[in-house]
């Protein structure tokens, strides 16, 4: 479904589910406020790959100390963090 078959059926919707009429530039507002609700789910789902793509990268690296085939030093390179830190992390996992 593209954006203004969204709009269209939302509109429907509020005409007759709420039995809100869109006029008075009520149908504007709601289609203001549908897109920025689209556009913060939007930089939800990005920030949430982002963080899973975090996490599975520290993941494969704990994984990789664990297994001795890197050490500690090196892996807490490759994440961008401190010695202590990534052993923290580690530890915690």
């Amino acid at each position: 479904m593209n954006l203004e078959q969204a709009k269209i059926q939302y509109d429907l919707q509020c005409k007759q589910e709420y039995k809100i009429k869109m006029e008075n530039g009520l149908g504007k507002e709601l289609s203001i406020m549908y897109n920025l609700s689209e556009a913060v789910e939007e930089k939800g789902i990005e920030t949430g790959i982002e963080q899973g793509i975090k996490q599975g990268r520290l993941e494969t690296l704990f994984s990789l100390v664990h297994d001795k085939v890197l050490k500690s030093e090196g892996a807490a390179r490759r994440a961008d963090m401190s010695k202590e830190e990534f052993v923290r992390l580690m530890e915690q996992k």
